[in-house]
């Protein structure tokens, strides 16, 4: 029973991950090629503020309309800048903002801008504005945090993070954390579902290890007694695997942990079983 669990959870890896993820990809890239669509999600997000090196905030970001994956284009960009005591300086507002030049660059151009000046409250227009030909030293080169790929990434994440496999996810979670999105909702959210690529399908394995033992039962002992444990084995694993998602998404406890606790529970309970059962 052990061992024919362990082959259906390599198969439910086999098709949750290389096969489910690029069957996700392909039904979104035929999705949008469908409607006609550019890839983007229109999600809001804010990238991480800049503070100085004594830890005094210096600008916020929030982008409202959402990013462009296919032309690194962020909508709707609301920027606020803070004096070096903490009060808010001045407000921007661009229409859109787009890399100028190249997908690496950190310098960016704001579209339809409009900047107040918190202090006396006046408003200034301008078409088009380069991040470079700015004062203010925390958005010179850095209005938005991080370059487009960096953006485009985490809009990505945001998205649907099942569509990455299992390597490629990885990658992508571990370059947006080293840039500060690591405490990121929508990028703890990713960090659950890498890990659940592997403990959710090893969840084949375990029910064997639980059900095995329970199957053991005297002859005069109906069939449908094993459906009726088996019902409540499923419900409370599901519980506490939708619980401790929860709890990883809100940044209490490690992706990882949660995403396997139910198996080793489920595990310890299986080993007891089985143990009590040879004894027996």
């Amino acid at each position: 029973a052990a061992a024919l669990g362990l082959v259906v959870s390599l198969c439910g890896y086999i098709i949750n991950d290389p096969i489910a993820s690029y069957a996700d990809r392909q039904i979104l890239t035929f999705r949008q090629e469908v409607l006609g669509q550019q890839l983007e999600t229109d999600k809001p997000f804010d990238p991480p503020s800049t503070r100085d090196k004594k830890g005094n905030l210096q600008s916020t970001v929030h982008i409202d309309g959402g990013f462009n994956l296919r032309d690194r284009i962020a909508k709707k960009v609301y920027i606020t800048i803070y004096q070096p005591d903490g009060e808010p300086a001045a407000i921007f507002y661009a229409q859109s903002a787009h890399p100028a030049g190249g997908f690496d660059s950190k310098v960016w151009q704001l579209d339809d801008v409009q900047v107040i000046d918190v202090q006396t409250w006046q408003v200034h227009k301008w078409k088009t504005l380069n991040t470079r030909e700015l004062p203010a030293a925390p958005l010179r080169g850095t209005i938005l945090g991080q370059s487009p790929d960096v953006l485009a990434t985490l809009a990505a994440l945001k998205a649907d993070p099942n569509s990455f496999p299992f390597r490629d996810l990885q990658r992508a979670i571990k370059m947006v954390g080293n840039r500060g999105y690591a405490g990121d909702p929508d990028v703890l959210t990713a960090h659950v579902a890498l890990w659940n690529k592997i403990a959710l399908p090893l969840a084949a394995l375990i029910f064997a290890l639980v059900g095995a033992p329970l199957a053991r039962r005297p002859q005069r002992t109906s069939k449908v007694t094993g459906w009726i444990l088996s019902l409540p084995i499923i419900m409370v694993y599901y519980v506490l695997y939708t619980i401790m998602g929860s709890v990883a998404r809100s940044g209490n406890c490690s992706p990882a942990f949660a995403a396997f606790l139910p198996d080793l529970i489920g595990l310890a309970v299986g080993a007891g079983l089985v143990w009590k059962r040879s004894v027996n």
